[in-house]
C-alpha cells in the first residue's frame, strides 16, 4: 500500500515540475556553463552565466555546455608496431569549449567521437614505426598527435590545452 502511494506522490511531483519548467521563461546558467538557446530546435543564441530569458512553453530551450577546462582519459590501447611489437598506450587529453553553438551542433557525442578519432590516428602512426623509431620519435608522436586532434576539435568548437 505504501509503495503505491510513493509512486502516485512521485508522479505528481513530476507533473508539477514538468507544469512550471513549460511555463518559466527564466533560466539560471552556472559560472562554468554556456547556454546554447535552441529556438524550434535551431541554434539561436548562446546565454552568458547569470539570469536569462527565454521564450516560455518550449518555443526555446536550453543547452549547457560546459565551457571550463576538463580532462578525458582515453581508454588504454595495445598496438602492434611495423616489427611485431605490442605496444600499449593510453592517452590525456585536455581540452576547452570554445564556440558553444559549434560544440553544441557539430558532432552528437563529443568525448565518444575524440576518443575514436585519436584512437585512430594513434594507431595509424605506430603501426607504420618500427619499436626503435618509437622510442626516437616518442616527441614527434605526441606532438602530431595533439596537432591533428587540434585541428579536429577547432571543427568542433573546442581547444586542445597544451
Amino acid at each position: 500500500m505504501l509503495g503505491g502511494t510513493l509512486s502516485w506522490i512521485e508522479a505528481l511531483v513530476t507533473n508539477i515540475k514538468e507544469l512550471f519548467a513549460f511555463l518559466a521563461p527564466f533560466r539560471v546558467i552556472k559560472v562554468y556553463e554556456r547556454g546554447v538557446v535552441l529556438r524550434l530546435g535551431i541554434p539561436h543564441r548562446v546565454m552568458e552565466p547569470g539570469w536569462g530569458w527565454m521564450w516560455p512553453c518550449r518555443i526555446e530551450e536550453v543547452a549547457e555546455v560546459v565551457v571550463v577546462e576538463q580532462s578525458m582519459d582515453m581508454i588504454v590501447q595495445s598496438i602492434t608496431t611495423k616489427d611485431d611489437v605490442s605496444v600499449t598506450f593510453s592517452v590525456n587529453m585536455v581540452y576547452c569549449v570554445s564556440e558553444p553553438i559549434k560544440h553544441h551542433t557539430a558532432v552528437t557525442d563529443f568525448e565518444r567521437s575524440a576518443e575514436a578519432f585519436a584512437r585512430i590516428h594513434l594507431s595509424q602512426r605506430v603501426r607504420e614505426r618500427t619499436w626503435r623509431e618509437l622510442l626516437e620519435d616518442q616527441k614527434k608522436l605526441e606532438s602530431s598527435l595533439e596537432g591533428t586532434l587540434s585541428t579536429r576539435l577547432a571543427k568542433w568548437g573546442t581547444d586542445v590545452v597544451s
